[in-house]
């Protein structure tokens, strides 16, 4: 898919009172190879894991005013990258009782190359999800797409299907992206955002440029973890 576009990019506003990582389980595996690439790959519930030697299991912690797990998960990767992970899966994301305080665990793994290249092989291609409100108590956010007046409701997400030489146009207040597909390629992810903040250089996200908006890119990896999510928290 060929992306041009115009946004400037500023931080998500989080909220983050307080945050805890914790190891629960950890193997005796050390990676002999560096992963200097960072590579921090979703492994899809549809791959054998088998392929995939464990690493440990991490569980992230944080009070704050929002449900957003991003936070989280980038913490996550960070502890992650340092014990030579480079693909993860999900365990759980979850409100604790009723209070304020949410947890992500992740299960983090080291990958061949060939077992990497398998795992990608599962991953929706030719797609791309825009997030709205990633609470479910959240706002319901709208956003344009083709110039049609499209609404994300809060703790869902759009989805689109892009046939070869199909494109799309997403705008978000004065944020703009065009996205066509050429060839056969990776899922795009954005998500919808009101904040107001500096700038700040995303996961994952290279040789993009930007001006003021209310629109952003995701990580790839991200937007796999966001959708397993949100679908799996749906009735």
């Amino acid at each position: 898919m060929k992306l041009s576009f115009s946004l400037f990019l500023f931080l998500f506003s989080y909220h983050l009172v307080a945050q805890d990582i914790e190891v629960l389980k950890q193997s005796n595996f050390q990676p002999t190879q560096k992963n200097k690439k960072k590579v921090f790959a979703f492994i899809e519930p549809s791959t054998d894991s088998t392929d995939f030697q464990f690493i440990a299991t991490i569980r992230a912690t944080g009070k704050r005013n929002k449900g957003d797990i991003r936070m989280l998960y980038d913490k996550i990767r960070k502890k992650a990258l340092k014990l030579g992970a480079n693909s993860f899966g999900v365990q759980d994301f979850k409100r604790v009782g009723d209070s304020n305080e949410f947890t992500l665990t992740l299960h983090i793994y080291h990958g061949t190359d060939s077992a990497l290249k398998k795992n990608a092989k599962n991953h929706e291609s030719n797609v791309v999800y825009v997030f709205g409100d990633l609470r479910k108590s959240g706002d319901n956010l709208g956003f344009k797409v083709n110039d049609k007046k499209d609404e994300i409701k809060a703790g869902s997400f759009y989805r689109q299907e892009l046939q070869e030489g199909q494109e799309i146009t997403l705008t978000k207040g004065i944020s703009t992206f065009v996205v066509k597909r050429e060839k056969s390629q990776s899922a795009l992810f954005f998500i919808l955002d009101r904040s107001n903040a500096a700038p700040a250089v995303l996961i994952g996200v290279v040789g993009l440029a930007f001006s003021v908006g209310q629109m952003l890119p995701v990580d790839r990896h991200l937007g796999y973890l966001l959708v397993h999510v949100l679908k799996s928290s749906q009735p």
